[in-house]
């Protein structure tokens, strides 16, 4: 690939990604427990989600055991993502879409914007979250948020043994900042942050 900003668009990642949450279904990784208890705590109850950056589409199998009634819809930048979860999972609703192009319209569409890793490896974190926010989404669930008190940066690792990507640390001033200068209460809960609007 030719950026970090593209490193995740290879065919065999998602094809580990899928292979690894297949096995991670008989034993649930904390933060998907994390996922369903917020969703279901919500009030009221979303009825709709959109999944950026949704990958190998691991959070439709979750929705479809835990929240059924969710209409869901799954999102990615990657074409083989996108072709692997709509084969793998026999489901209409995933599209190939960058998150940059994500509107207000997307906003007034779905009660709840999930995000599972998304931000944790952009290059550009800050920026990714500035342009989530101003979407105008009711609620937004971040998930693996790293906060720093250092200025915001990121180190590169190489996943899966074949791409190198990004580990994104937010300074934790200018997240708190972007959220509620944009409207938004904050939780944490781990590393995954609920968003909701004032």
């Amino acid at each position: 690939m030719n950026s970090l900003a593209d490193a995740w668009k290879d065919e065999e990642v998602f094809k580990e990604q899928y292979e690894l949450n297949l096995y991670e279904l008989d034993n649930y990784p904390e933060h998907w427990h994390i996922f369903i208890k917020i969703v279901s705590s919500l009030k009221p109850e979303p009825q709709s989600i959109l999944d950026v950056g949704c990958g190998a589409g691991i959070f439709f199998e979750l929705c479809r055991r835990h929240l059924p009634h969710i209409k869901y819809t799954g999102v990615d930048y990657a074409e083989a993502a996108i072709k692997l979860a709509s084969e793998k999972w026999n489901h209409s609703e995933f599209y190939v879409k960058d998150y940059r192009d994500l509107a207000t319209e997307d906003a007034e569409k779905y009660d709840l914007l999930h995000a599972g890793a998304m931000l944790d490896v952009r290059p550009n974190g800050d920026e990714a979250l500035e342009h989530l926010v101003s979407l105008g989404f009711k609620h937004l669930l971040l998930g693996r948020v790293k906060i720093t008190a250092k200025d915001s940066y990121y180190e590169e690792y190489t996943a899966y043994d074949k791409i190198r990507t990004v580990a994104y640390y937010h300074n934790s001033e200018t997240f708190m900042h972007t959220c509620k200068t944009a409207g938004y209460k904050i939780y944490e809960v781990g590393s995954t942050i609920l968003l909701e609007k004032e």
